[in-house]
């Protein structure tokens, strides 16, 4: 679900949803452990930071990505509570719980980030662009 894009029509922020099982797999190799794995909506966050534009009378560039970051939410759920149907996310209410766990008020590290309900960081990409031209010798990747 993309949630914010700019002017350009670049995604700055996005929600993949993973809809867990309603009902239980019959499959006898199954436990209950992996059951109940199957019924988790799981949920990644992804905010996008892009260059500004190059806007001179003798160039011009559209803006291009300079920083991504990955967020998984854990421990939200959609609003409704319909028992026989899957309850989706509606746009609002995604908004609204994305903006809540943002801010970095909610982060945890990667290791402890089940443990308690938070946005926690799974990846982040960015890349540096200096003045004067992009060259193998001039821009450099950041992974973290």
């Amino acid at each position: 679900m993309t949630l914010e894009v700019d002017n350009f029509g670049n995604v700055l922020k996005t929600v993949a949803i993973g809809y867990g099982w309603r009902f239980d797999d019959s499959d006898p190799v199954l436990t209950e452990e992996d059951k109940q794995k199957q019924k988790r909506t799981l949920l990644t966050y992804l905010e996008s930071r892009f260059t500004n534009p190059v806007l001179l009378d003798d160039a011009h560039r559209t803006p291009l990505p300079a920083q991504t970051s990955t967020y998984e939410l854990i421990h939200v759920a959609p609003d409704a509570s319909h028992p026989l149907f899957t309850n989706l996310f509606r746009f609002e209410e995604l908004l609204e719980k994305t903006k809540a766990a943002s801010g970095g008020n909610h982060d945890l590290p990667y290791e402890v980030v089940h443990s308690i309900g938070a946005k926690g960081l799974s990846g982040n990409k960015c890349v540096k662009f200096w003045a004067g031209g992009c060259s193998s010798s001039r821009h450099e990747t950041c992974l973290s």
